[in-house]
């Protein structure tokens, strides 16, 4: 039987992925490698993995950040890298299938295994594309990230440049440009969305209302937080949560439901809202997939969960205070959702709440640019593609 070699990013982006792609590979042997950081709780992962074949646990490279600890990260790369050769041998995967052309994983495979077909599927924005690089950049990246394969550069920085002849499965046609066009480029659209929620349920909208003591109609705002620890400055990111928090008391007649990212520490929210004394809000870690099907309002800041509140049929504010966050966003204002300011958020919910007429015309629009199409039909197309290579590779 062939075997196809599954290497994630994070379990909160690859798994979704890979779980549409397993219910149409069956017929081969799927096999997950279990090196990359996860966020997912021990339960979530564990019943995701459970659908693979088979799952190989090498354990992933810590990140050291002082002079020591990267001389020790050096020996840990070698062990992991002679665990990894060994497996490669002993398995000999068909065709690699991963959401990362840069993880240390790839790069081995890549150098051990340069006749595997390798598909990468993008699975969230392409980050840092474009930036001003000077020549130390080049050269750091030259020494740790080909020579040495340290990871020290992050893995998107060069989405697409690094193997000219990777399979590329991007979003739409919009991210092409973006890469290195001698890779073999398709537009998909996103797998995610085969299988994510329509808002449609009043009644799981009514529990929740009732479950906090809310009228039945009540509007819900989900808020989705981002780990923005170490990326933006500490008083960018104040700002930030002070928007949030003055809009819960701003608006009291509405219902914020505040959603952590995966990374964030749970008690450090608490630290942040509760102070409020505010009983229109509630800290919920809820999958996206139960909150998006009574969401009214999506807020967030940067954040991939737009995107699937887009999908959703959720109408979305993205925060960038003052315009200070110097990050790729997934919309560039171009359904007009950009929110700068408290005073912008007021008007911007109240407009949304009088009317999401032009915010549709937009989505539409928006979709058929960034997304190729929302029609159920990416992994399919993913699917077609990934047997091909296989085929053709005996």
């Amino acid at each position: 039987m062939k075997k196809i070699l599954f290497i994630p990013t994070y379990t909160y982006l690859s798994s979704p992925i890979f779980s549409n792609l397993l219910e149409k590979l069956n017929e081969y042997e799927n096999i997950y490698l279990d090196v990359e950081e996860q966020f997912d709780s021990e339960k979530t992962s564990r019943e995701f993995k459970d659908k693979f074949t088979q799952v190989i646990k090498i354990e992933s490279i810590g990140d050291k950040k002082s002079f020591f600890s990267k001389i020790i990260n050096i020996f840990e790369i070698i062990k992991f890298k002679n665990e990894l050769i060994c497996f490669l041998k002993k398995e000999k995967p068909s065709i690699i299938i991963t959401t990362s052309d840069l993880s240390l994983s790839v790069r081995v495979i890549k150098k051990y295994l340069p006749y595997t077909p390798i598909v990468v599927i993008q699975s969230a924005m392409i980050s840092n594309i474009g930036l001003n690089r000077t020549f130390k950049h080049y050269l750091k990246y030259i020494i740790f990230n080909k020579i040495l394969s340290l990871p020290l550069i992050r893995k998107q920085n060069y989405f697409g440049h690094e193997y000219n002849n990777n399979i590329l499965l991007l979003w739409g046609d919009y991210f092409k440009k973006l890469v290195d066009n001698n890779n073999t480029i398709k537009s998909i659209g996103d797998i995610t969305f085969d299988n994510f929620p329509i808002k449609n349920s009043l009644k799981l909208k009514k529990e929740i209302l009732l479950k906090y003591n809310f009228k039945e109609e009540t509007k819900i705002v989900t808020i989705c937080t981002s780990a923005f620890s170490g990326i933006i400055d500490s008083d960018v990111e104040k700002k930030l949560y002070n928007i949030y928090k003055n809009i819960i008391l701003t608006k009291k007649e509405l219902f914020f439901i505040i959603k952590p990212h995966p990374r964030n520490n749970g008690k450090e929210l608490e630290d942040i809202f509760t102070p409020l004394k505010a009983d229109n809000f509630v800290i919920l870690h809820e999958h996206l997939h139960t909150l998006f099907q009574y969401t009214d309002i999506h807020i967030s800041s940067f954040s991939r969960t737009a995107l699937e509140a887009l999908a959703s049929n959720i109408p979305i504010l993205s925060i960038n205070p003052d315009n200070e966050i110097k990050l790729e966003d997934f919309f560039n204002n171009e359904i007009d959702e950009k929110v700068r300011s408290i005073d912008e958020m007021i008007i911007k919910i109240d407009a949304l709440l009088d009317s999401t007429d032009k915010f549709f015309d937009l989505r539409d629009i928006y979709i058929d640019k960034m997304l190729y199409r929302l029609d159920g039909g990416a992994t399919q197309r993913a699917v077609d593609i990934i047997k091909e290579e296989i085929e053709k590779n005996g």
